[in-house]
């Protein structure tokens, strides 16, 4: 018995040390897991029957009752886009509607967040390839806020009182902003927003761990890349843990 109990360690050791020797040669020839795993994944969610350029929801809520627009999205790309007609739409592309909404009539307040994915075997990508929030370019928000774990946000001629941008990873970029009060948090990616407005009328607040940082066209030297400044009465706020940020103003005096 014990002799037996030596021979199956032996073989365990001898397929321990050649596994890892095989794992350390692929790793020297360019073999990535994490592509092999995204293409394992790719291949079953398509026997799934996931189809990528399909329109898997589509939420309309009337402008007239929304003044107030929350949004918390998961691992994917989200979209704002100005729109036409008195409808806020909402869609997304990919095979599972994943999202839930919500319309507070007294509030004046939209809320669309992401299902859970809890239940999800983890090699089951059923998530959306792509999000995308159009909405009317004559409306004039309150309050706007968007919380993408990981993924791009881009949004054009969106234009609200206050706004609430927070990303995990990934990039941002603003189209030309409209807003008294903004407030950026990235973790890690860039920042690009172009505002509408002079550089003159806002306070700052930039905070960056590592990454450069473009004011109106003038790269600010590290000692200025974190405190606060200027004396207008509207206000920008910035902070990205590790990233580029450029932020630009569309109408200097």
């Amino acid at each position: 018995m014990k002799k037996f109990y030596k021979i199956c360690l032996i073989i365990c050791l001898v397929f321990t040390v050649a596994g890892a020797g095989c794992i350390i040669a692929a790793a020297a020839m360019g073999f990535s897991f994490t592509d092999t795993y995204d293409y394992v994944r790719d291949k079953i969610n398509g026997y799934t029957g996931r189809y990528e350029n399909d329109e898997a929801e589509r939420l309309e809520f009337p402008k007239a009752k929304v003044k107030k627009i929350k949004i918390a999205v998961g691992s994917r790309d989200l979209s704002i886009v100005r729109g036409e007609g008195s409808q806020i739409v909402f869609t997304t592309k990919g095979s599972q509607k994943l999202f839930q909404s919500r319309l507070d009539e007294g509030l004046n307040e939209l809320t669309i967040r992401s299902k859970s994915s809890v239940h999800r075997p983890f090699f089951f990508d059923y998530g959306y390839e792509q999000a995308v929030l159009s909405i009317p370019k004559d409306m004039n928000l309150d309050v706007f806020s968007v919380d993408v774990g990981s993924g791009d946000f881009s949004s054009e001629e969106l234009s609200s009182k206050n706004m609430k941008i927070q990303c995990g990873s990934g990039d941002i970029k603003l189209s030309g902003l409209r807003s008294d009060n903004i407030d950026i948090q990235c973790g890690s990616g860039d920042v690009d927003a172009d505002i509408w407005d002079g550089r003159e009328n806002y306070k700052y607040n930039i905070s960056v761990g590592s990454g450069d940082v473009v004011f109106d066209g003038h790269e600010l030297e590290h000692s200025n890349k974190e405190g606060s400044w200027g004396n207008g009465t509207k206000f920008i706020g910035v902070e990205c843990g590790s990233g580029d940020i450029d932020i630009n103003f569309l109408n200097n005096v």
